[in-house]
């Protein structure tokens, strides 16, 4: 069959499935069983695949058609650009999580890179110069990533972190409670090249005796959905999205939550694939952030940070208990 006989078929077929990115997935799984690219896919539309590349794109199309996620089916999903590996053991990756890696990597810089007092001219007012990662008076800073999944937070700080200053990247830490989890994180990490700067240790938040230690910056991206779902007509579950609990005031925050609820439906089917454990939680889903929130008070450095993802539903509820 020719590529293009076999994209229009395939996307009137997700279509009718309830898919409402058919004709961008029909082309992902397509590109994926044919080891072609999207320039490929346009310019060659009268393109013959091989008996072999039918079969896998056929069966890429049923699984879609059930409402996997094109992440699983692929096996990997792009984050803060780059490439992880993905499978049912781990979420997957979200584009609005990179704002914990953007400000994670703000507050690191920044705080390893304060003005010191040169006796030379400088070009700088009073003789002030920035002082480097490697002049820094501290330079074991210590990175925890909670609830680590895919690894794709902690990975993407050492990789970017690692391209300063090699000491700076060897004090990183991924925390999960799934051994699944923790596997996908390791292959991750040693995808990426960062697999000697990472320390991976399965646990229930800080129980493991190894991390009795305290830490300049702890990312947590923890289950924070509320446990009441919400369906819709077809029975489908609708969570709303996530946001910094701080990053916004309050009438925005109350904006966005309502915008994100209403436009849930887009994801309603993917998520029920997901692991529910890591996505939902009690007390309005704040009942593992809380439990968290107590033993991090023991955990982090003068000065250190906390960045958290949550519900807009419950965000000021838990920066009230932050408080």
């Amino acid at each position: 069959m020719h590529i293009k006989q076999l994209l229009v078929r395939s996307i009137t077929e997700l279509k009718n499935a309830g898919i409402k990115s058919a004709e961008i997935d029909a082309k992902l799984l397509l590109m994926e069983a044919a080891s072609k690219d999207d320039v490929f896919l346009l310019s060659h539309s009268d393109y013959l695949i091989t008996n072999a590349q039918y079969s896998r794109f056929r069966r890429y199309i049923r699984r879609r058609k059930t409402g996997e996620p094109i992440a699983y089916i692929l096996g990997h999903k792009e984050f803060y650009g780059n490439d992880f590996i993905v499978n049912k053991n781990v979420l997957i990756p979200r584009p609005e999580t990179e704002w914990l890696v953007e400000r994670g990597l703000e507050f690191i810089k920044k705080r390893h890179s304060e003005p010191e007092f040169s006796g030379e001219e400088s070009s700088g007012a009073c003789g002030l110069r920035p002082r480097s990662f490697t002049n820094a008076q501290d330079d074991t800073v210590k990175i925890l990533d909670m609830g680590t999944g895919s690894g794709c937070i902690i990975v993407s700080l050492a990789k970017e972190l690692s391209t300063i200053d090699y000491r700076l990247s060897t004090n990183f830490y991924g925390v999960e409670i799934s051994k699944q989890a923790i596997g996908v994180a390791k292959k991750n990490s040693k995808l990426h090249k960062v697999d000697n700067y990472v320390k991976f240790y399965i646990s229930d938040l800080f129980s493991n005796r190894f991390l009795n230690k305290k830490f300049d910056l702890i990312i947590a991206n923890l289950p924070y959905v509320p446990q009441t779902r919400i369906q819709n007509s077809d029975n489908r579950i609708q969570p709303s999205r996530s946001q910094s609990f701080y990053s916004h005031s309050e009438h925005i925050r109350q904006a966005q939550c309502k915008l994100r609820e209403e436009s849930s439906g887009t994801i309603n089917k993917d998520i029920s694939f997901e692991p529910q454990n890591a996505i939902f939680a009690d007390d309005n889903g704040a009942k593992i952030i809380k439990k968290f929130l107590e033993q991090a008070r023991g955990h982090i450095a003068p000065k250190g940070l906390i960045l958290l993802e949550t519900d807009c539903r419950n965000a000021k509820s838990i920066k009230k208990y932050a408080k």
